[in-house]
């Protein structure tokens, strides 16, 4: 997770215009995790050019959009999500790669968007997915598709420099030192391990807070995950449903045999629909939400170990290695 949070939002590909630089400029500084200032200047409306320093750019201060080399745009508040191209690039991948090979074999897209076979499989889906969950997890969903394709990325070796640093200054000032390195760490779980660190919280409690606490956020990231893989389930049966239906209407009115194949043929599009969106949207969010699920589990036992380290005074430098155990080794290079 980001160590300076000082994002609240993303102008992609931002450049200033004479607009923006006229208006008055404002000098600030923001600190990192290794308390170096970042130089920011105002030029519109609360965002910033941000020109972090290497160490910075290493433990994620990130920049979006250019105005000059090493230079980017940004704003003060939560912390940015990146884009995950993968997640974008393969939703549309998926889906162009049908409506190509659908148009390539003649077809027209008029046949394929036909309100009542979609009103069966998405409102029937959705309408399967309220009764198993609360609607409340429902209304997340915009939230889980965000996790899924803007989710922040994870800087693993920025957060075992912060907390080597911690260990570092925990064996010069003592534990009641971490104070000052409160105020630099916005990620929720971090701060609350840090803050029972300088409250003196023994290591048993210390380590069975924070696995309940992980317990808890573990639990709660299923709610996306299970609820995406239901409506993986529901929306292929829903299409056969909706296909039933359609030959059930076509083959009563055999009146007319001439209108009888294109009848078929639109029956079918319903079971298109729900295939579809189960294959290349909702069984691949779900399986994304676990990856990310996976990465934060993966991020919060780093923290985890690191805090109790620190807890137990152990030498910065074995702390170092012990926690690069997490870490990939072809990442553990990276800057």
């Amino acid at each position: 997770m980001e160590q300076v949070k000082v994002f609240r939002r993303v102008l992609w590909g931002a450049t200033a215009t004479p607009a923006h630089v006229r208006n008055p400029l404002k000098f600030i500084r923001l600190k990192g995790p290794a308390e170096q200032p970042i130089l920011s200047q105002r030029v519109w409306r609360g965002w910033y050019w941000i020109k972090p320093t290497p160490a910075q750019n290493r433990n994620r201060a990130c920049v979006i959009g250019t105005l000059s080399p090493g230079w980017g745009m940004a704003a003060i508040g939560r912390t940015a999500l990146a884009m995950d191209i993968a997640t974008i690039g393969g939703l549309v991948l998926g889906f162009s790669a049908v409506i190509a090979g659908f148009i390539l074999e003649g077809g027209h897209l008029s046949s394929v968007f036909q309100f009542p076979a979609m009103l069966l499989v998405i409102g029937g889906t959705f309408g399967a997915s309220m009764i198993t969950t609360s609607f409340k997890t429902l209304l997340n969903i915009p939230r889980y598709l965000r996790i899924a394709m803007f989710g922040g990325s994870i800087n693993p070796i920025g957060t075992i420099d912060q907390i080597v640093h911690m260990a570092d200054r925990a064996r010069r000032e003592g534990i009641l030192g971490l104070e000052k390195d409160l105020s630099t760490i916005k990620e929720p779980f971090f701060h609350k391990a840090t803050q029972l660190i300088v409250d003196g919280t023994e290591m048993t409690v210390l380590t069975s807070t924070l696995e309940t606490e992980i317990a808890n956020i573990e639990e709660r990231h299923k709610n996306g995950m299970v609820l995406f893989n239901k409506m993986g389930g529901f929306s292929p049966t829903l299409g056969i449903i909706g296909t039933v239906l359609g030959l059930i209407h076509t083959l009563a009115n055999t009146s007319d045999a001439s209108k009888m194949a294109s009848s078929i043929a639109s029956a079918f599009i319903a079971t298109l629909w729900g295939v579809s969106l189960a294959n290349l949207l909702y069984l691949p969010i779900a399986d994304k939400l676990k990856f990310r699920h996976d990465e934060e589990m993966l991020y919060f036992g780093l923290i985890l170990e690191g805090t109790t380290a620190i807890q137990s005074g152990e030498n910065p430098r074995m702390i170092r290695e012990k926690l690069m155990s997490f870490i990939h080794p072809e990442r553990r290079t990276e800057k």
